[in-house]
């Protein structure tokens, strides 16, 4: 890797950042891409979270309500954000002030994913379990699938 000083570091994360919010975990493995040193990569880290530009709550946030919208489930938010590298307590702040919203009745989106891909009646027990691993891959959980299901066919 060629040599990189810090503020051509800097000028890659505001790069990166001005694509779409990062956590600190995902900037910083991206960062690794273009600098061996740590010390570098953690200045740069600590100089973004001092001008706010760099906030995981705020990343956390975010990245739930975009997964609502696209009416995903709390099972499957909960392991996306594990794998941008936030903190359990932090994912688990966010999903239940996310469940506590309107938009995040999860009964209510996984019927509606279920609307929106189904629209014929079940028809056979093959049917109806191809049904519930779609809700099931979309992150719900067996109650809401339960719910989505009978809601959908009264």
């Amino acid at each position: 890797m060629d040599k990189i000083t810090l503020d051509e570091l800097k000028n890659k994360a505001l790069i990166l950042l001005g694509r779409r919010d990062h956590s600190r975990f995902e900037l910083r493995r991206k960062l690794a891409h273009y600098c061996d040193s740590l010390t570098l990569i953690e200045q740069t880290i600590t100089w973004l979270q001092d001008l706010d530009y760099l906030d995981d709550c705020r990343f956390a946030e975010l990245f739930c309500q975009s997964r609502l919208r696209e009416r995903r489930g709390p099972l499957r938010i909960q392991l996306e954000m594990q794998q941008k590298g936030l903190a359990d307590s932090l994912i688990d702040e966010v999903l239940q002030q996310a469940g506590q919203s309107e938009q995040g009745d999860w009964f209510r989106l996984a019927l509606e994913s279920y609307q929106r891909k189904f629209s014929e009646p079940i028809a056979d027990i093959k049917d109806k379990a191809k049904r519930y691993r779609y809700l099931q891959g979309q992150g719900f959980a067996f109650e809401h699938i339960q719910y989505a299901l009978a809601e959908a066919h009264r």
